[in-house]
């Protein structure tokens, strides 16, 4: 049986992310073919626990912003040690990144480093200058990391790119990958648009709240999800502007379960964030729960463009503008939604997807 270990700094279980979701569904995926599947993480919560087919250990948990997750080494390498993997795959190029490859280079186990968004195919700059030196050391080692990685799997043809560019690396597309949900899908009246994501700077919620202040005379309702505490800086800001405004339906943090529930109702999801996203999970559950994604900026390898399975608006009138039709327009919302259903089953299906990961970990081991 092929061992494998995860590593990331954290899981799903406690940490409602992307890159933790894909790798949550990846090594589940896995534990139900022929592997021993384990996963390392940092949190605070039982050490070690057995959960999903999958063996869980948590590393200390040691504040980010003082740049020493370092100081897990030796308890990660002790860990390893006592797994004794085939194969670790980590993900997301951080601190572990580079410490997995060390690891590995010493130890002789195979090391696949995935890609969660296209900042982790270029180069990471901080704009706090503070933190830059602190930063450099970590992306560095990073860097270095992705480099001694044996195999690297990136999400978009512009990732598999830039990687090539940035850094004269190879990478494979192996889609996002969630399951299917096998049912007919009633939406609620009168429409829902919901806003779904982690509350950071960048995710730029304002815009939502923006345009449900803008859009506040038509028969819809505009629904938040996302986590504001602790309510300090930027989302203490966000948590007011949420307040002053009627017309929004503030759900808070949702579960994965309740987040899908609340899609196979929605019309029309909407995201706000720059363009610096890897594949947003939300796309795929929405195109798969036929709810119409109508984006500000990003549009992952312009398909929703050229598949007619989304919009990318590119400035708030449009997005407005779009939002509009799309409520106006039945016939043409429903043709989206349902392209987008059919493209989702047939591009992003767990079950079909792990067959490649499958593919990927045996060649490793014959080599």
């Amino acid at each position: 049986m092929i061992k494998i270990c995860f590593v990331l700094g954290n899981t799903f279980l406690v940490t409602k992310g992307g890159a933790e979701l894909q790798a949550y569904n990846i090594a589940k995926a896995l534990s139900k073919k022929e592997y021993d599947i384990h996963y390392i993480h940092q949190n605070v919560w039982e050490k070690r626990i057995k959960k999903d087919g999958i063996m869980w250990y948590a590393l200390p948990k040691i504040p980010r912003k003082f740049s020493i997750t370092i100081l897990n080494y030796p308890t990660l390498v002790k860990l390893l040690d006592e797994i004794n993997p085939d194969i670790i795959y980590q993900r997301i190029r951080t601190i572990y990144t580079g410490m997995i490859a060390k690891y590995c280079n010493k130890r002789n186990v195979k090391f696949v480093w995935a890609a969660s968004s296209e900042a982790d195919c270029g180069n990471k700059n901080r704009d706090n200058i503070k933190r830059r030196i602190l930063w450099y050391g970590t992306t560095k080692f990073g860097e270095w990391g992705i480099k001694q990685a044996d195999k690297i799997i990136v999400q978009t043809k512009k990732q598999k790119d830039m990687l090539y560019e940035n850094f004269g690396l190879d990478g494979q597309i192996i889609p996002n990958s969630q399951n299917i949900p096998c049912r007919k899908f009633e939406k609620d009246e009168p429409p829902k648009i919901v806003w779904i994501a982690n509350m950071k700077y960048w995710k730029q919620p304002e815009y939502f709240v923006k345009l449900a202040r803008e859009l506040s005379e038509l028969d819809v309702k505009f629904i938040m999800v996302g986590r504001l505490k602790p309510l300090k800086g930027y989302k203490k800001k966000i948590h007011e502007l949420i307040n002053q405004t009627e017309s929004i339906d503030y759900r808070g943090e949702l579960s994965y379960y309740e987040v899908n529930k609340l899609l196979e109702k929605a019309s029309i999801f909407v995201n706000t964030s720059l363009p610096r996203e890897g594949f947003p999970n939300t796309f795929i559950q929405s195109w798969m729960r036929e709810a119409v994604v109508v984006s500000l900026n990003f549009d992952p390898d312009n398909i929703m463009e050229r598949k007619n399975i989304g919009i990318k608006a590119g400035n708030m009138r449009k997005l407005k503008r779009e939002i509009k039709d799309l409520l106006k327009n039945d016939a043409r919302r429903k043709e989206i939604a349902r392209n987008a259903r059919r493209y989702a089953v047939e591009n992003h299906d767990i079950e079909k997807n792990i067959e490649l990961y499958d593919k990927v970990f045996k060649e490793l081991l014959k080599e």
